[in-house]
C-alpha cells in the first residue's frame, strides 16, 4: 500500500485536481502525519489553539506533540482556534437536525483562511492546516 492509497479515482470522476468538492478524499486520515509533520509556521511565543475538522482530534495531538517548538491546546472547532487541521470531510455540527433541509457544507468550504501547509496528491489538496483570519 502506499501513503495516499484511499486517494485514486479513475476517470470518470473527472479530472483529478477538481475532485476536491466531489469526494471525502481522505478518509480516514492517514495524510495528517505528513502534514502536521510540516507545520513549521506558527507564533513560537505564545500557546496557539488548534482544532479540527473532518478527523479525530485524538492522533492528530499525538503528532502536534512531536512538532519541536510548538505550544498549543486543542480546542473545538466551533470555538475561537488560531489553526484547524482539516481533510475536506463533511463538516458535521454536534447536535445537527438532519431533518431539516440545508446546504452541506465540506470543511474546506465552511472554514476559510491562509492555508499555510497542504498536503496534494496530482494537484489534489488531501488535507491542510488553515491559519484563521
Amino acid at each position: 500500500m502506499t501513503p495516499f492509497h484511499y486517494t485514486y479515482l479513475n476517470f470518470f470522476a473527472g479530472k483529478y485536481e477538481e475532485n476536491e468538492k466531489k469526494f471525502e478524499n481522505d478518509y480516514w486520515g492517514i495524510s495528517t502525519k505528513k502534514l502536521v509533520s510540516k507545520f513549521k509556521n506558527f507564533d513560537k511565543n505564545k500557546e496557539v489553539k488548534i482544532a479540527t475538522c473532518g478527523l479525530p482530534e485524538g492522533p492528530q495531538e499525538d503528532y502536534l506533540k512531536k512538532v519541536k517548538g510548538l505550544k498549543f491546546k486543542m480546542v473545538n472547532k466551533n470555538d475561537d482556534f488560531d489553526y484547524i487541521i482539516m481533510n475536506n470531510r463533511i463538516a458535521w455540527d454536534i447536535g445537527t437536525n438532519l431533518s431539516i433541509p440545508r446546504k452541506i457544507k465540506t470543511c474546506y468550504q465552511k472554514y476559510d483562511g491562509e492555508d499555510v501547509v497542504k498536503i496534494k496528491k496530482r494537484g489534489l489538496i488531501i488535507s491542510k492546516i488553515t491559519k484563521r483570519n
